[in-house]
């Protein structure tokens, strides 16, 4: 009987010299994780076309040099929008009104000069700029033209975009989160172990949209001056961007049994 119970317990104390290698392995990766940052690229196609021109105006006081770029403004607008559609998005920004004076006026850079002489004020010209973004992508060289021959300044197609990216941020998202699983696991094998649960994933870092005030002009003294020209301004927004990193726990391997 006795001799029965001193066996067992032999055997349990090599039972458990034997297993001690996976328990000291288990002690030092558990708890461990692995940070990796993935990456997902969709191609499509662009829906959108931007288009730039400049406006100009001449005249002899403020009033005339704007009313001169407003009239410029609503006939290169009136056109691109009827070729373009309802669909074109105009904005207009870059508002400048400056005094214009003879030639020869000689002045250092940007030092101020008293208005009169060969320096007196001779003209105003008013010039704004324009940026129009239409979903016609086929259409858009030949609105630059017709800008262009509007009077319009400086007329070019500036760039191609894609606006509606909700498909594409999705996909590219999915293909991130694969790309951060495979390069996870790689490493984790490399440690002798393997991926468990997902512990965090990070998406986010926007940068929010800014609107910028127009300079004020301050009013001229009495008599009441006349009404101003209006010109409609249309500011664009600012754009958002985001990231994305992804961390998972690292587990020791599995042990498995040999079969008797």
């Amino acid at each position: 009987m006795l001799g029965d119970i001193r066996m067992r317990i032999f055997a349990i104390a090599a039972v458990a010299l034997v297993a001690s290698p996976a328990l000291g392995q288990a002690n030092a990766i558990g708890g461990q994780t692995v940070n990796v940052t993935g990456h997902g690229k969709v191609s499509v196609p662009p829906d959108a076309a931007n288009i730039r021109y400049w406006l100009r105006g001449e005249g002899k006081t403020p009033d005339e040099a704007a009313r001169a770029m407003v009239d410029t403004q609503k006939s290169v607008e009136k056109g691109v929008k009827g070729f373009l559609g309802a669909n074109a998005d105009i904005a207009n920004s870059d508002l400048v009104v400056i005094e214009v004076r003879d030639p020869n006026c000689k002045s250092e850079r940007n030092q101020p000069t008293l208005s009169e002489g060969e320096c007196a004020i001779i003209g105003y010209l008013a010039t704004a700029q324009a940026d129009v973004t239409t979903p016609d992508i086929t259409r858009a060289g030949t609105a630059v033209g017709l800008a262009s021959r509007l009077g319009a300044r400086d007329a070019r197609l500036l760039s191609f975009e894609l606006r509606d990216v909700a498909a594409a941020r999705s996909e590219a998202m999915t293909r991130a989160v694969a790309d951060a699983r495979a390069q996870a696991q790689v490493l984790s094998a490399a440690a002798g172990g393997h991926l468990g649960r997902v512990l965090n994933i990070n998406y986010g870092s926007y940068v929010a949209a800014t609107v910028r005030d127009l300079p004020m002009v301050a009013a001229a003294p009495a008599p009441p001056p006349p009404p101003p020209v209006e010109i409609d301004m249309k500011p664009r927004p600012e754009d958002v961007s985001a990231d994305v990193s992804v961390s998972y726990e690292l587990l020791p391997l599995r042990v498995t049994e040999p079969r008797p």
